[in-house]
């Protein structure tokens, strides 16, 4: 049996720290979480975006992208709808 990945919870990004991907040594870091999500993207610390939109609205929640400082273009990647959920898979194309 393999070793299980290290797993270390962070509650906001922080400008000054090094990308995660350098302390994770270059495999894929996850995001879960609007507020921290969108930090992320806000810092320009995102490279792809994937969402699962359920076919159910609840009516509350957390908004995931606001208060982003200006539009994020995507590149789509990928959409997959399924009877429960459409999951889509973009990627944040960088200015510049």
């Amino acid at each position: 049996m393999g070793r299980a990945a290290a797993l270390r919870r962070e509650h906001r990004v922080r400008p000054d720290a090094p990308p995660a991907r350098h302390a994770a040594a270059g495999k894929d870091v996850v995001l879960m979480g609007a507020d921290v999500s969108r930090q992320a993207l806000r810092a320009g610390r995102v490279d792809e975006l994937q969402l699962h939109v359920a076919n159910l609205l609840l009516g509350a929640g957390r908004p995931l992208f606001t208060h982003l400082g200006g539009p994020v273009a995507l590149e789509r990647l990928r959409a997959l709808p399924t009877p429960a959920a459409t999951h889509l898979h973009y990627r944040v194309l960088k200015e510049g």
